[in-house]
């Protein structure tokens, strides 16, 4: 039995149960859960197994194991901030991202970086 997210259109259901599906397997939901934690809970309570994000092994619960899953579906993910924002982290955190090649010139939804932004 799985612990999925409360919202049934997130994407980071859609991306689980189509993981599943594309496995052989239609899991059986047995719990929603309103958020990460509340899933973990009812995980740390035996009361299912779930798909996560890779970033939620840092959230730790006694007895709950975490285990990377192969062949899984990946989710786009976009980068988030305050248009014509004067903060110097803001900028530092672009740096490091264009640095890391976050930002390839292949974005379907191209908006302009802040270097760039009219605001």
């Amino acid at each position: 039995e799985f612990v999925v997210y409360a919202d049934a259109g997130s994407a980071v259901n859609e991306a689980a149960l189509a993981s599943c599906r594309r496995a052989g397997f239609a899991p059986v939901v047995a719990h929603r859960a309103p958020g990460t934690a509340a899933l973990l809970a009812l995980v740390g309570a035996g009361l299912g197994v779930a798909l996560v994000p890779e970033s939620v092994r840092s959230m730790q619960l006694t007895g709950v194991v975490f285990r990377e899953v192969h062949d899984a579906l990946s989710i786009d993910l976009s980068l988030a901030w305050l248009s014509g924002d004067p903060s110097p982290l803001v900028g530092r955190a672009l740096d490091v991202l264009r640095t890391h090649g976050f930002f390839d010139g292949a974005s379907r939804h191209p908006v302009p970086l802040p270097a760039e932004d009219a605001s």
